[in-house]
């Protein structure tokens, strides 16, 4: 039986819409190299964020997919994951510039993107040589700070499948967490969401962030 795929759920719900003209416009976003390969890098991840190497082997090294609500790009979705070996790559002068930022944060030299939702801001890991965090994280372009996002790779995959990757709903979780970021891109995710996808609730969302959150298993 074939396993749960978010990628699939996601663009049925995104043509749908399209279907009912509240969606302008949605594609697929190419990427070079899309064919995986077995990399003991990958097996140690995948012992700890379970199901990433089955998405990358069986899906596509490199899935992305967006959607827009208008021609002007008002309210938007995206997912861009990063080609497996760009994701496990030297990232200094995008995540981090200079030995100034690792001082003020060691583990950005670790930082290892996932996901590329827009040019901005960012999602990955941290794979240290000797462990990889089980928690994934959440940079803001040119910040030398890694929130903490309370989910691992599964739990962000059906995260990003209730938001119907809406752009920041990352920051929209950190808010409900209790963060100062994030307070205006909740209030456009509450507006906008059940505008675009009717059977969105607000409750349902956070029920089901409560109950893929690492720190309540």
């Amino acid at each position: 039986m074939e396993k749960h795929r978010f990628n699939k759920y996601l663009q049925h719900y995104v043509r749908n819409e399209k279907k009912q003209g509240r969606v302008f416009s949605y594609d697929y976003i190419s990427s070079m190299g899309s064919i995986y390969e077995s990399h003991s890098e990958m097996e140690r991840l995948n012992a700890v964020h379970e199901g990433v190497e089955d998405f990358y082997k069986n899906v596509k090294d490199g899935y992305g997919f967006q959607w827009q609500m208008d021609e002007q790009r008002t309210v938007s979705g995206r997912i861009k994951f990063t080609v497996f070996e760009q994701m496990i790559g030297d990232w200094k002068r995008i995540v981090y510039f200079d030995d100034e930022d690792l001082q003020i944060n060691p583990d950005l030299e670790f930082f290892k993107p996932l996901d590329v939702p827009a040019a901005e801001h960012r999602v990955g890991f941290i794979m240290r040589p000797n462990e990889i965090d089980p928690y994934l994280y959440y940079q803001d372009a040119g910040e030398t700070d890694l929130h903490l996002l309370d989910l691992d790779f599964k739990g962000y995959t059906e995260m990003a499948l209730e938001a119907k990757v809406f752009r920041y709903w990352q920051v929209v979780l950190l808010h409900y967490d209790g963060r100062k970021l994030g307070g205006p891109e909740t209030d456009n995710f509450k507006k906008f969401m059940p505008q675009i996808f009717p059977d969105f609730s607000w409750d349902k969302f956070i029920e089901k962030y409560e109950s893929v959150r690492l720190s309540k298993k």
